[in-house]
């Protein structure tokens, strides 16, 4: 029965950290330096809405690529970093699900996708967060080991 309740049982979500497209791959690294729990950056238009994802992974992927480690720290990284965008590096198909979603469903997602994480999306497409999870697992938890 836990598992039937809906997503917006999981208020409130975990706030989501918003990019513009245009923001260059060498200012994301500085995101995920400042915030260690960081898992995804999300990418939006000029309207706000969502366009894609970027994990830390796929960050440092990109700033190792275009590393020249025969080079000092100050000059491995060569300028065309900061030509390179958000918009590029996204990842335009993701995973979500809606505060609707039952919360068995958004963990059978999390399972196949092999995901720790998923964006909620309200109906007219506008991000409201994420869900973990792990937030998944306490709120089950606290409802069958708290409720009589």
């Amino acid at each position: 029965m836990i598992m039937q309740r809906r997503v917006a049982s999981l208020k409130p979500y975990r706030k989501a950290v918003l990019v513009p497209a245009k923001t260059p791959v060498a200012k994301l690294v500085q995101y995920y330096e400042r915030q260690n729990t960081l898992s995804h950056l999300c990418v939006i238009d000029e309207q706000n809405e969502l366009l894609g994802l970027i994990s830390r992974k796929t960050v440092f992927r990109t700033l190792f690529h275009c590393a020249d480690f025969h080079q000092t720290p100050e000059q491995a990284l060569p300028a065309s970093l900061n030509d390179l965008t958000a918009a590029a590096i996204m990842q335009k198909r993701f995973v979500s699900v809606t505060e609707h979603t039952t919360l068995k469903t958004a963990l059978d997602l999390c399972l196949r996708h092999h995901l720790h994480e998923l964006p909620v999306l309200a109906a007219d497409s506008r991000l409201l967060g994420f869900i973990t999870t792990s937030g998944i697992a306490r709120h089950w938890y606290r409802a069958a080991h708290y409720s009589t």
